[in-house]
């Protein structure tokens, strides 16, 4: 069993007779344990890096609470309004399934992706549209900038924004100020830093 920080947390052997009656309670256990986003509303999810190397999907459909199977339920859990997908993972060899996940991405993902790769793998996968291309911009700022627009153009202060490296990477978490009173009065997170404006490099993609 794996915990939230993808370690494993415990070794269970199990002979061929016994899976089928103890294999339901793992997987219940191991749901309890798994990484989630600490807040239930979110109006923009930013994912610093998606991939293969990450998750099947690219991302982690539990952690986001989207997998987009037709005729099927979405994961309860967090509502996220937009979802940012920023770059891919050089180990995903160009491969960006996982992608249409997301409403924005970046120029500098779809410049990395391999089209003959990814219909490859959708293809046989039947789920066309996890491979559909979202709005894309040409760096992070315009991006963000995007999604502000596309959220109503919230009160800054208010705004409810959640930044993460990836959907295996939830220990540290960027958020706005939005989020830090509920963020202060849960006793699972600690508050570790300032509030301040979003940093970007000269290319304009977030530091």
């Amino acid at each position: 069993l794996e915990n939230g920080y993808n370690q494993t947390a415990e070794i269970v052997g199990l002979g061929p007779e016994a899976i089928m009656s103890r294999e339901p309670s793992l997987l219940e256990r191991a749901r309890r344990t798994a990484g989630r986003l600490p807040f239930r509303e979110v109006d923009l999810l930013i994912v610093d890096w998606i991939g293969k190397d990450i998750s099947g999907i690219g991302m982690d459909t539990h952690v986001v609470c989207r997998r987009m199977m037709w005729g099927e339920p979405e994961f309860r859990g967090v509502r996220i309004e937009l979802l940012a997908a920023l770059d891919l993972t050089p180990g995903s060899h160009g491969n960006p399934l996982g992608v249409g996940l997301a409403d924005l991405t970046t120029d500098k993902l779809l410049r990395k992706v391999d089209m003959e790769v990814l219909k490859t793998n959708v293809l046989h996968t039947g789920w066309l549209n996890r491979a559909k291309i979202p709005l894309s911009f040409r760096n992070d700022r315009e991006l963000v900038r995007a999604a502000m627009i596309g959220l109503g153009h919230p009160n800054p202060r208010r705004v409810r924004v959640v930044r993460i490296r990836d959907t295996l990477h939830l220990g540290r978490l960027w958020i706005s100020e939005g989020l830090l009173e509920e963020a202060r009065r849960n006793p699972r997170i600690r508050v570790a830093g300032e509030l301040g404006e979003m940093q970007f490099d000269p290319e304009g993609n977030l530091r």
